[in-house]
């Protein structure tokens, strides 16, 4: 699937505030090959998390992506 298809398939999925639920869920499943550490918090929140190197270096480097996920 191109980038521009998995947008149109995001853009269409239905996401009210309030009910984003299966936009989260549709994400999750989305990303699972690359990102099997994800889930779904109380507040409905999609956290997923990427691990690389070693993880207990003193250095390591972490970044973090917050989104929308509700209809625009």
């Amino acid at each position: 699937m191109s980038y521009i298809e998995l947008l149109k398939k995001v853009c269409n999925a239905f996401g009210p505030t309030g009910a984003e639920e299966g936009v989260a869920a549709l994400i999750k499943e989305e990303i699972a090959d690359v990102c099997p550490e994800a889930r779904l918090d109380k507040m409905g929140n999609l956290i997923a998390v990427m691990r690389f190197g070693d993880l207990n270096a003193p250095d390591r480097k972490r970044i973090m992506i917050s989104a929308h996920m509700d209809e625009v």
